[in-house]
């Protein structure tokens, strides 16, 4: 079997694409996180524990409402 060869151009082509998908991913996070840092400090929002997370999990798993 032969390995397939790769221009310049190409491994240059395919590291950007990989570049711009990981920062436009870590760009959504952080514009997620804002977004929840605001309406935190307008009131409408809470922080919860990772214990209270996980209770929460656990209540709606016990009560069938969490799809698998």
């Amino acid at each position: 079997m032969l390995a397939r060869v790769e221009t310049v151009s190409e491994v240059i082509r395919s590291a950007l694409e990989t570049f711009v998908a990981d920062a436009f991913d870590e760009a959504e996070d952080v514009r997620a996180i804002q977004m929840m840092e605001r309406r935190i400090a307008k009131g409408k929002g809470r922080l919860c524990s990772h214990e209270e997370v996980w209770a929460e999990i656990d209540a709606l798993e016990a009560k069938g409402a969490l799809s698998n």
